[in-house]
């Protein structure tokens, strides 16, 4: 018995399966076992929350700017659109993706889709825009497309259009597509390019949606039945290529007046009079916000009901025909062939500041301006200070002469705009001008009707020159000790502190 006593004395004590520093090991594991669990549920929840509240915009430009006009639009928003980006896989351009993720999700009418024409070409059949899209092979310039559809109509827009360009070389900045095209036609040869320096990805976009969402889209109107003439072949030709289709309207058979849906009205060198009761509604049609874009020939002063409806506005002609007196404005041997002194300052004019002569206008007439109650009142074209006018051969007193004007409505609405010249459509002039004349015609006539007038406030392109954010001194100092030495040495403090607490344990 003591025997059995003494070697139980002797056997050690029973370890148990884990000691502290085991058991502490096992707590560590299982913690971070459950801190990762919830950070993946996290994620995934974070994942299903629309873009608009995981995608932020920090940027300093604002490339993701959506603006408020947009969000009150898209709220009030009841038909569903699809947006489609149509780009070759891999070419997508993540600032323009990122916009459209998070443009999307500001409301669940809107939806996006990825488009790859060059492995899905069927899909796009259906739409002729895209009839050499499919085609176009993979290089160093791949074109893109936004495809926006509703059950009412498309819209397709080069995503080129959805930024702004600049000419550092000519000083030229805020283009549009269309604008940077015809300078780079001008310079390309010179080796001077456009760049980019603005983005209208809300604009161009909330556009293209509101159109598609429309229940109505304005027409264009071109009135005839007093010995109008008609567009030629190549301006109706080019009509179609800019997408712009037209009715003829003719006021004294058309008992209901004008239309509701008449955007624009073009009146194109008359060569008679209306009556004074087809003058009275084309005046009326202005006061109430409509547009007319008026091109009228030499003795447009005989035209006396056309005249009195271009006076409600601010303008009269004097009769006779303007020659040029300074040579360096006006074809040689030929002053009655003039190159106008544009605008600046007038969105219709001033993209063609940067062409040499871009306008020539011939049997031009001198319009008088004066400013009347609810119009503002700009010339658009003119001559030097040594023009003066003909009348039956006699030549009257030397003066800048206006050769084109546009009265706009106080409200921004309501637009009468005046070239006392027929240049602008003769094919002849177009062709010496390089199609100067004919890319003039088409700007007044968008500023005018476009091809859909928005009802939306304008909304501003974010610049891309305001890129770099900068930083003082004394920033540089005060973050590098907050990095360098503030948290490390919380982080330290913290660490040492709790090993002492496990110590003393």
């Amino acid at each position: 018995m003591n025997k059995n006593m003494n070697m139980n004395k002797n056997a050690s004590p029973k370890k148990p399966l884990f000691d502290r520093r085991g058991k502490s090991g096992i707590y560590s594991v299982v913690l971070s076992l459950i801190l990762l669990a919830v950070l993946v549920v996290v994620n995934m929840l974070v994942d299903s929350l629309p873009a608009k509240y995981t995608l932020l915009d920090t940027t300093a430009e604002g490339q993701y700017e959506i603006s408020g006009t947009t969000e009150s639009f898209l709220a009030k928003m009841d038909t569903n659109v699809t947006i489609y980006y149509v780009v070759p896989e891999g070419y997508e351009n993540s600032i323009l993706s990122s916009f459209l993720e998070r443009y999307v999700s500001m409301t669940p009418k809107l939806s996006l889709k990825y488009i790859d024409p060059l492995e899905n070409p069927a899909f796009l059949d259906k739409y002729p825009e895209f009839d050499e899209l499919a085609e176009e092979s993979v290089g160093d310039y791949v074109t893109t497309y936004l495809l926006i559809e509703s059950n009412l109509r498309y819209r397709v827009l080069h995503t080129g259009e959805l930024y702004t360009y600049a000419f550092a070389e000519l000083g030229a900045s805020g283009l549009s597509l269309e604008e940077a095209s015809q300078i780079y036609e001008q310079y390309y040869y010179y080796g001077i390019y456009p760049t980019e320096d603005g983005y209208c990805f809300d604009s161009g976009i909330t556009g293209a949606v509101e159109y598609v969402c429309a229940a109505k889209i304005p027409s264009v109107y071109v009135l005839n039945g007093h010995g109008e003439e008609a567009f030629s072949d190549s301006i109706n030709s080019t009509l179609s290529d800019y997408g712009i289709k037209y009715s003829q309207l003719n006021l004294a058979l058309e008992s209901d007046g004008i239309p509701e849906d008449c955007a624009c009205i073009i009146i194109n060198k008359p060569a008679s009079d209306m009556t004074a009761a087809e003058a009275a509604k084309l005046s009326a049609y202005v006061s109430d916000g409509g547009n007319i874009y008026l091109m009228t020939d030499k003795n447009a002063e005989k035209l006396t009901n056309l005249m009195s409806l271009t006076s409600k506005f601010g303008l009269t002609v004097e009769a006779g025909t303007v020659n040029e007196g300074d040579s360096s404005k006006h074809v040689a041997e030929y002053p009655g062939h003039i190159y106008p002194t544009l605008n600046s300052s007038h969105s219709i004019t001033s993209p063609f500041l940067s062409y040499r002569n871009a306008i020539l206008l011939s049997n031009a007439q001198s319009i008088k301006v004066e400013e009347v109650n609810g119009y503002k009142t700009t010339e658009l074209f003119v001559t030097s200070d040594k023009a003066y006018v003909t009348v039956s051969g006699e030549k009257g007193e030397a003066g800048k002469k206006v050769l084109s004007a546009i009265a706009e409505g106080d409200d921004g609405k309501g637009k009468f705009l005046w070239v006392a010249s027929a240049a602008l459509t003769n094919d002849g002039l177009i062709s010496s001008t390089q199609s100067g004349n004919l890319i003039m015609l088409f700007n007044m006539a968008n500023t005018l009707m476009g091809d859909y007038i928005s009802v939306l406030p304008e909304i501003e392109s974010v610049s891309m020159n305001e890129m770099r954010i900068t930083t003082t001194e004394t920033d540089v100092n005060i973050w590098g000790t907050i990095l360098i030495f503030v948290i490390p040495g919380a982080i330290l403090a913290g660490g040492l502190g709790y090993t002492i607490y496990r110590r003393r344990r």
